[in-house]
């Protein structure tokens, strides 16, 4: 799971399947 901002300085959490890479789901927080 990653989390941080974007380039916009809005915060963002992204989950990414560990085997794959494969980004699963992003919740973005406006």
């Amino acid at each position: 799971q990653i989390e941080g901002r974007d380039r916009r300085g809005r915060w963002m959490e992204v989950d990414v399947d560990a085997r794959t890479g494969d980004v699963r789901n992003v919740d973005r927080g406006w």
